[in-house]
Parts: structure tokens; C-alpha cells; sequence
């Protein structure tokens, strides 16, 4: 019976815990969407006269997609020392 307990609630907090991350996931998504809608109209439309600007917001738009998309590239499953806390915590 206690194995059971512990059992449903170590599942519903990493149920929880990957509701959490693909939430996250998908506000990066969105944040990275943003920021290349952002940086492709300040070159489109002549805001950045400066060839050095545009090549400076070029290479931060370049880092923050690979951010972004190293952070969406991630398992839905949490690591071991995740797991091994959770244990901890709920016994």
C-alpha cells in the first residue's frame, strides 16, 4: 500500500515536472520566434545602418536560436539526480 502511494506520487510529480518543461519549451520557442522576427526587420527594413550592427545582431541571433533550440532538444525525461531527490523528498 505504501509502495503504491509513494509510487503515484513520485508519477504525479514527474507528470508535473514534464507539463512544467514543455511549457517552458514551448515560451522559448515563442521568445526565439520573437527575437528573429525582431532582428530580420531591423536588417530588412534599413534600421541598422551599420555594417558592423548587423553583423553583431547576426551573430547574437545566430547564439540564441542554437539556445533556443539546444533547450527544446531536451528529453521529456527528467534526469537521474532528479529522480534520485524526488525520492528523497517523498520518503
Amino acid at each position: 500500500m505504501a509502495q503504491r502511494a509513494y509510487r503515484q506520487r513520485k508519477e504525479s510529480t514527474l507528470d508535473e515536472l514534464r507539463k512544467h518543461v514543455s511549457d517552458l519549451q514551448d515560451t522559448v520557442k515563442c521568445m526565439n520566434q520573437t527575437f528573429q522576427d525582431f532582428a530580420e526587420n531591423c536588417v530588412s527594413q534599413g534600421s541598422i545602418a551599420s555594417a558592423n550592427l548587423v553583423a553583431s545582431l547576426k551573430r547574437v541571433s545566430d547564439q540564441y536560436t542554437a539556445l533556443a533550440n539546444t533547450s527544446c532538444e531536451t528529453s521529456q525525461d527528467p534526469p537521474p539526480a532528479v529522480v534520485r531527490e524526488l525520492d528523497r523528498r517523498v520518503h
